[in-house]
């Protein structure tokens, strides 16, 4: 029993705990499809299995991306297409009225005849 506790108790002694290269593959393939929704490709699959990263260092990594950023980014609203106003000549302008216009009858009422 006491070799069991003294086990169980050293493992958090030890400096490093590696993660078996399976386990950490199936781990960043889980990152690539949640983060960026698609398998990943197996170059930057086999980079990142290599790689020292910690996952929550790959996770910050994923998700600076610009792939990652395209994704989240809301496509800008479409703007609707405006239309020139359609170009109106002026009207030529009104001629004055002459002044040599005859005038209206006598001013006043018109006198009555008997």
């Amino acid at each position: 029993m006491w070799k069991f506790i003294k086990e169980f108790f050293g493992f958090f002694d030890k400096p490093e705990v590696t993660v078996p290269k399976d386990t950490r593959r199936e781990d960043i393939t889980e990152l690539y499809k949640t983060i960026l929704g698609r398998e990943p490709d197996k170059d930057g699959l086999d980079w990142w299995v290599n790689s020292q990263a910690t996952l929550d260092e790959i996770r910050v990594e994923f998700m600076k991306s610009d792939e990652y950023l395209a994704k989240i980014t809301p496509a800008p609203e479409p703007v609707a297409e405006v239309k020139p106003e359609p170009k109106v000549e002026p009207k030529p302008a009104a001629k004055p009225a002459s002044k040599s216009t005859p005038k209206t009858a006598a001013k006043g009422r018109p006198k009555k005849t008997k």
